[in-house]
């Protein structure tokens, strides 16, 4: 299924990773983040459609991202069932809370933000202080959970290995994956450095993936080849 090569692709992108400053984002759109939020995301879709990235992306990610045409920025909350998206801009069928901020995904969900969204305040700050600064960008606590089926699943326990794990990812011509994982102790950092490279030592990647650890911190960098992404999302 699409939505698990998605998943497996985002997971790759947690094992490649370093820590990167957080984001100035749109307060609009954070207040829109609803409680139980355990994975958030950003994305400049200005930037997306002007990358070398964008060119690459699969047909059906295409499709997907068809909807979102007039919207400049998205940012998504997810509880691991349920999602909102939230965007600036205007989306056909969406909840509009002002002419140009629109709200899309579960029912309960987008109820749930735009209730949250009434407060003016986002109800997940500690998650949201660890999201990097980037043009695409996700961050999960170690709550979260992605749903896919399978071998999949295990991907999951990199993330449940983690106190917080966050994502960065470049638009250049050869994007570069930024993140971190930090873990509640030290024994737990050494055990997903292991259960990273073992699942880095499964794979065959185009460019390397190095991986340190650093006390609670375990780290990992790499960079993609745009056309490499139809390969992961096939």
């Amino acid at each position: 299924m699409l939505a698990n090569r998605l998943a497996l692709a985002a997971l790759l992108c947690l094992t490649a990773c370093r820590k990167t400053s957080s984001p100035v984002l749109d307060a609009k759109l954070t207040s829109c983040i609803p409680t139980g939020s355990s994975l958030i995301g950003g994305v400049d879709l200005k930037q997306l459609r002007a990358s070398a990235l964008y060119a690459n992306l699969p047909a059906a990610v295409h499709d997907a991202l068809e909807a979102f045409r007039d919207a400049s920025y998205a940012l998504i909350a997810s509880d691991g069932a349920r999602f909102v998206v939230a965007a600036r801009g205007r989306l056909t069928g969406a909840t509009m809370l002002a002419p140009d901020l629109a709200l899309t995904g579960s029912p309960e969900f987008v109820d749930a933000a735009r209730a949250q969204h009434a407060t003016g305040k986002p109800a997940t700050p500690v998650l949201l202080a660890h999201a990097p600064s980037a043009p695409l960008w996700v961050v999960a606590d170690g709550s979260a959970g992605l749903p896919v089926a399978g071998n999949a699943r295990n991907l999951n326990r990199l993330l449940h290995g983690a106190e917080y794990t966050s994502i960065a990812m470049t638009l250049a011509a050869r994007p570069a994956i930024q993140a971190t994982s930090v873990c509640r102790s030290g024994d737990d950092a050494r055990r997903l450095e292991e259960s990273m490279r073992a699942l880095v030592s499964l794979g065959r990647f185009a460019t390397p993936i190095q991986i340190r650890r650093d006390g609670v911190t375990v780290v990992v960098q790499t960079e993609v080849e745009p056309a490499a992404i139809q390969g992961l999302l096939r």
